[in-house]
């Protein structure tokens, strides 16, 4: 080995080593790595290429190995040679290394090489990425579809609502509708209303009914579906708890009236207070008692007077009804009179007939014949004339007594008669009902008391009930509000993890796996053509680096392009194009190369000026003009060999 040239010595100190001493060290372990080298390319040639080695160069090789083995030092020729020759050698094994040619060859210890080693790692890494964003994605779909569920499910339940408003609204149209009607009517007594008990009101409610009743049932299974969606959704949401606002995981209701149940509880308490002052004030009842007792005699006075009044009304109707029927009597019996007189007269006519026919027999029949029969039926016959001659004299008799009635109006009388009997009936009602009234107003003073204060306490009892009911109705409220604002929450919280899964997570890792099969496929490649070193291993981590860098830039780019877009990129999933560029990187940042160059261009490009502007052009100018050769135009943008 040729000596170094000899530099002064550094003004260090006794102890430190001089630097061409350092120097000469590594240059002795440099060659005699070269040498050790050239042996593993010899072993790769001879074994794996077609070419043969030239036997000087292997012999010259092999005596370089044995003299730096032997610790002896070779002659400038000698170190030239082998250099010569080392670079034939390399020459002939490219694109083989020697740093490649010893990393796919076994390692003594592991029986393992450094290619394989890096290929498991690779493959461990990548496998990893891959199941890691499998789960992933797996969550965001499940994220996704319970999110698009929870929105579902809300815009079904304010529809449903809307309905039941809109059920609601036709309900008191009617039901004024129906209390205008029974007011102009005159039907209503001030107290309540008659139409509730009528079957048109039922009737026509009937389908309103139904329908509320079906709403009301499917919004209350809707509710129920919403609560185990949001149940869900907030099991899913689970690692992103924080995220809810913190009053939301408090349990306990806040108990203050609010503004819709405030005024109702604030009257049932002073009508509960109203109650407890009566029982202290009148214990027993008496006092009350005797109020009631003076006003249900003047009321039973009243239903007494009235009974009087509708009794002679009464009284006037039946005579009005029998008088009426009389003369309805009259004309039935003058009817009969008429009819029987007619049948009278007919027979009268028929005998006299059968008589004068008898009489002309007698007159020609012979003086000795034998005439008794003729002449007993002839008697017979005188005998029923005579008869017949007296009952239409009766007949006409009793007829003369109803000369002043008239028959056609019968239909008038009978008319009359039926709306007689229609009152009759009415005042027979009112009567019945007021005598029904009289027990309610003659009861004993002692046990109307009794039943007073009876009457106040079921009161207090009904409003406490009711005062509870409402209290477990505003919890049960303040509840659903809580639900309902945690389901607003955790659906929000849900959308904005599924935008940073999508928008962040899921792109980096997409990059970083398309960069992961990119470095296999490499790998792949290297291993086939021995040329995998350790320093193609450190532009394999660089290249999982830029992957993860480039997938997560396309997922700040994807914000850029619409959602609902034509054109070819806007087609691919983000996602997609985060694995593409992860994959080919050097395509991506060439494109990135190009923008920033054509954009550094434009901006280093010199303004026109004024005189510039205003120039004329000629006529035999071109019509585009000519453009500028710039210094950073001449430079070839990165990336542009390439492409």
């Amino acid at each position: 080995m040729t000596q170094m040239t000899e530099n002064p010595k550094p003004e260090s100190g006794p102890r430190e080593k001089p630097e061409e001493a350092v120097d000469v060290i590594q240059y002795k372990k440099r060659f005699e790595q070269a040498v050790a080298d050239a042996q593993y390319m010899m072993i790769y040639a001879s074994s794996n290429l077609q070419n043969d080695i030239a036997q000087g160069t292997a012999e010259r090789i092999i005596k370089a190995r044995q003299r730096v083995e032997k610790g002896e030092e070779l002659s400038v020729e000698d170190e030239a040679g082998f250099w010569l020759d080392y670079q034939e050698l390399w020459k002939l094994v490219q694109p083989a290394t020697a740093e490649s040619i010893k990393a796919n060859l076994p390692n003594e210890n592991t029986s393992t090489s450094k290619a394989r080693g890096t290929v498991n790692r690779h493959i461990i890494f990548t496998v990893s990425v891959l199941i890691l964003l499998l789960l992933l994605q797996i969550y965001w779909v499940i994220g996704n579809q319970l999110t698009t569920q929870a929105a579902e499910l809300l815009q079904k339940e304010t529809d449903l609502s809307l309905e039941l408003n809109e059920n609601q609204r036709e309900y008191s149209e009617l039901e004024i509708r129906y209390k205008q009607n029974e007011v102009e009517s005159g039907n209503f007594n001030g107290a309540y209303y008659n139409f509730y008990y009528s079957p048109e009101w039922e009737r026509d409610i009937l389908d309103n009914t139904s329908t509320k009743a079906s709403l009301e049932t499917n919004l209350e299974l809707l509710k129920s579906q919403l609560e185990r969606s949001s149940a869900i959704l907030l099991a899913w949401s689970s690692p992103w708890i924080w995220l809810i606002d913190d009053n939301t995981k408090n349990d306990e209701i806040n108990l203050a009236h609010n503004d819709k149940y405030a005024p109702l509880f604030n009257s049932i308490d002073g009508q509960i207070e109203a109650i407890n002052q009566q029982l202290k004030n009148d214990p027993k009842g008496t006092i009350e008692a005797e109020k009631q007792s003076s006003s249900l005699d003047a009321q039973l006075s009243s239903i007494n007077g009235q009974l009087n009044v509708l009794s002679e009304q009464y009284g006037i109707l039946d005579t009005n009804e029998r008088d009426i029927q009389e003369q309805i009597n009259k004309i039935d019996q003058k009817s009969a009179l008429d009819a029987q007189l007619a049948d009278l007269q007919t027979s009268q006519k028929t005998i006299e007939g059968q008589i004068k026919d008898l009489n002309d027999q007698l007159s020609a029949l012979d003086p000795t014949a034998d005439k008794s029969a003729l002449e007993t039926r002839l008697a017979d016959l005188q005998a029923s004339q005579n008869a017949i001659d007296g009952q239409i004299t009766d007949v006409n008799t009793d007829l003369s007594a109803l000369l002043d009635v008239d028959t056609s109006s019968k239909s008038s009388l009978e008319t009359q008669v039926n709306d007689v009997r229609t009152d009759k009936t009415a005042l027979i009602d009112q009567i019945q009902y007021l005598q029904d009234q009289i027990p309610y107003y003659t009861v004993d003073q002692q046990a109307l008391a009794e039943q007073i204060v009876s009457q106040w306490e079921q009161n207090k009892k009904s409003l406490e009930s009711d005062k509870r009911a409402l209290l477990d109705q505003e919890k049960a409220d303040a509840k659903r509000e809580k639900s309902r604002l945690i389901q607003f929450q955790t659906q929000l919280a849900g959308q904005f993890v599924l935008v940073i899964l999508q928008s962040y997570m899921l792109p980096l890792l997409y990059g970083i796996l398309g960069a992961g099969t990119s470095v296999l496929r490499t790998l792949s490649k290297q291993i086939e053509t021995v040329t995998y070193s350790e320093e193609a291993g450190i532009q394999h981590l660089l290249r999982i680096s830029l992957g993860a860098l480039a997938g997560i830039m396309v997922g700040w780019f994807s914000f850029l392009i619409p959602s609902e877009t034509t054109t070819f990129v806007g087609s691919i999933s983000p996602l997609a194009i985060a694995f593409l560029v992860g994959y080919n990187i050097e395509l991506f940042f060439s494109l990135m190369d190009r923008a920033l160059f054509s954009i550094t261009d434009r901006l280093q490009r010199p303004s026109p000026t004024k005189q510039e502007e205003q120039k004329p052009i000629p006529n035999n100018a071109p019509t585009s003009p000519v453009k500028p050769t710039t210094p950073a135009m001449e430079t070839p943008a990165p990336g542009e060999a390439e492409g």
